[in-house]
C-alpha cells in the first residue's frame, strides 16, 4: 500500500490536501522507523531457533535495506537520493 495513513480510519477524508500530505509522510517515515528498530534488536537478540533465518535474511536483503535507509537520510537532509547502486531489488 503506498500511502497506508489513509487506511486508517477518518483520515481518508485528508487524501489530496496538502494536511494528508504531510501527516501520510510523517506516518509512513514513523512507520520505518519502528520497523527499522525492531530489525536490529531481531538481528540483535534473535530467538534461538529463529537465528539462522534471521541471519539469511538480513545477509539476503542487506543492499535493500541500506539502500532504503540511504534514501531516507537523504531525503531528510535534502539531498538527491539516487546512487546507481542504491537499488531496491528484491525489496
Amino acid at each position: 500500500v503506498p500511502e497506508p495513513y489513509y487506511n486508517e480510519a477518518g483520515y481518508e477524508k485528508q487524501i489530496g490536501t496538502q494536511e494528508g500530505r504531510h501527516n501520510s509522510q510523517q506516518y509512513n517515515e514513523a512507520t520505518l522507523l519502528l520497523a527499522l528498530k525492531h530489525l536490529l534488536l531481531t538481528a540483535a537478540h534473535p530467538l534461538p531457533p529463529f537465528a539462522p533465518l534471521v541471519a539469511a535474511h538480513l545477509a539476503r536483503r542487506r543492499p535493500a535495506i541500506l539502500a532504503r535507509c540511504r534514501r531516507m537520510v537523504a531525503m531528510a537532509s535534502g539531498e538527491e537520493a539516487g546512487r546507481p547502486d542504491d537499488s531496491e531489488a528484491g525489496a
